[in-house]
């Protein structure tokens, strides 16, 4: 089960409540459809972490009728919402030390739609649209998960810089802007490799190849320097003499955060900063730390949900009507080529069952997926069920 990235429009319903707060950014959402007040997965989602409030679809149940329980049963689905976004952000069913989190909903809520409203002799039922503030529930999901983190996040940090129209290029080891950037993470509890230690066993070449990548090659960045993550980031300045002597100095800095075990994009902003000043450098060396002390924090909160996302752990693939050994094989291959996964191995078969057993630094959820759309030479596998490290399949001829 996982909750997908979806961009979308605000919804307008016939009943809607806004709460306190307008939602901050562009309407981008983590769209989910709920049931019996469980959250599960909907079609149409981008790999890409965006910016934008949570949207997320969930029932609710509360004993009562009329106004009274039409309220209880909102806050029931508000609570619901909030569990399974942290079950499946916060990578745990062990939900205690959320506790603050799920029994407050309110803080995070910006507005939701009432799509649904049913009502039976004593209970009342609700189906309710709701927009979470993505930036806050996020980092206070963090802040609890470092503390059970046994280990910081380690990402290594590969600096691009641009001005005027001239094409992007790796920064110098002593740039000024992945300087800033590396010691605003670290004053975040990150392990962070920088251009320096980069640049020590890469040539130029090699990394300018690797801004411009896709992102599975980008992201084995990470997994060459034995980090978690990479943070591949641009610099892009320019400066306005203007009207006056105090010229202005802005600054945009654009990162990915890229996973090195899936190739999974954790993050991907823009942020922008502009400081006036008659010292055209001091102005640019100013804007420059506005920028990345704009952008740290954000890195750093999904650094921390993105390691705590990885599960090294055995993982058991059934596949009911396997029907021969070389059907076994290919499906065994193609799980071995995924990225994260270090060994498949065909543990049990017969011509009704295989079983596999796989090992690896992944994203189960999206090998699932992988696997049920992969094109195989003359069938295909039907996603039957997942509980946790157990899944099931089931082999379909063409």
């Amino acid at each position: 089960m996982r909750l997908r990235v979806a961009n979308v429009t605000a919804p307008r319903g016939a009943v809607s409540r806004i709460r306190r707060r307008a939602a901050p950014w562009g309407l981008v959402a983590l769209t989910a459809i709920a049931a019996c007040g469980a959250a599960v997965a909907a079609p149409g989602a981008v790999d890409v972490a965006v910016e934008g409030p949570l949207r997320i679809q969930a029932n609710g149940v509360a004993m009562g009728i009329g106004a009274a329980g039409r309220v209880a049963a909102i806050e029931n689905a508000e609570r619901n919402a909030i569990a399974q976004a942290l079950e499946e952000i916060a990578a745990t069913r062990d939900l205690t030390p959320f506790g603050s989190m799920i029994h407050a909903p309110g803080r995070y809520v910006l507005s939701y739609n009432l799509l649904r409203h049913d009502t039976s002799a004593d209970a009342t039922e609700v189906s309710v649209d709701l927009f979470l503030n993505k930036d806050l529930f996020c980092a206070e999901t963090a802040a609890i998960l470092a503390r059970t983190l046994t280990r910081r996040p380690r990402l290594v940090v590969l600096m691009g810089e641009k001005t005027d129209e001239a094409p992007v290029r790796v920064a110098s080891p002593e740039n000024w802007a992945a300087d800033a950037l590396c010691h605003s993470l670290r004053d975040r509890h990150m392990d962070v490799c920088g251009m320096r230690e980069l640049a020590a066993h890469y040539s130029s070449e090699e990394l300018a190849a690797r801004l411009v990548a896709e992102t599975p090659l980008a992201a084995r960045l990470a997994l060459e320097n034995l980090a978690d993550m990479a943070l591949i980031a641009s610099v892009y300045s320019a400066i306005d003499p203007g009207p006056t002597n105090a010229k202005a100095c802005s600054v945009r800095l654009s990162a990915r955060l890229l996973r090195g075990a899936d190739a999974a994009v954790l993050f991907d902003r823009s942020v922008d900063a502009v400081v006036h000043s008659v010292n055209a450098e001091e102005g640019m060396r100013q804007a420059t730390l506005d920028a990345c002390l704009k952008l740290a924090p954000k890195a750093a909160t999904m650094a921390i949900l993105g390691l705590a996302g990885l599960r090294d752990a055995q993982v058991t693939l059934s596949i009911a009507n396997i029907r021969s050994r070389e059907n076994a094989a290919i499906v065994q291959d193609c799980i071995a080529a995924f990225p994260g996964v270090r060994r498949a191995e065909i543990i049990f078969y017969a011509d009704a069952l295989a079983r596999l057993r796989i090992d690896g630094d992944f994203s189960l959820s999206a090998l699932v997926d992988h696997l049920a759309l992969h094109a195989f030479p003359s069938f295909w596998l039907e996603s039957k069920s997942a509980m946790d490290r157990e899944v099931e399949m089931a082999l379909v001829s063409h």
